[in-house]
């Protein structure tokens, strides 16, 4: 049994129950870390609400083991679905998230134009979940 999974199952379950759309769970280089994935086929604010509840329960859960968490460190990817858009477009979408995520604590953000999504990288974890779904939907909503 790996260390930390009643924890990651014990969130888990209270995802699910509370109704948020949480997509996997994973365990990270067997450290007692964990990753889940929330708001697959969510919107901006249901995936954006889907973050900050997964977070409080994750944040309650641990407290139930005695454990503290924290969102600071490490980084993560935004996936968009793009299959479905034409490559002129996507370029654009790509320039323009690009201008909207420069730099944050000089650590370039990183964007993707892949087959068939597009992928936002080196996020910061602790990033208001709001402010990037906003950010996303004003490039798509201004190039689409």
């Amino acid at each position: 049994m790996n260390f930390g999974r009643p924890v990651a199952d014990s969130h888990y379950k209270a995802c699910l129950y509370a109704g948020i759309n949480i997509a996997s769970l994973e365990p990270v280089d067997g450290r007692g870390e964990w990753r889940y994935s929330v708001g697959v086929s969510s919107s901006g604010l249901e995936l954006s609400d889907d973050v900050w509840m997964s977070r409080f329960l994750l944040q309650r859960v641990a407290e139930d083991f005695g454990l503290d968490v924290s969102f600071e460190k490490g980084q993560t990817s935004l996936w968009l679905d793009a299959e479905n858009i034409p490559q002129d477009i996507k370029l654009r979408i790509v320039d323009d998230l690009v201008s909207q995520f420069v730099v944050k604590q000089h650590k370039p953000v990183q964007v993707r134009n892949l087959a068939s999504n597009i992928v936002l990288c080196n996020l910061q974890q602790d990033l208001d979940p709001y402010v990037l779904c906003k950010k996303v939907m004003e490039v798509l909503s201004k190039v689409i």
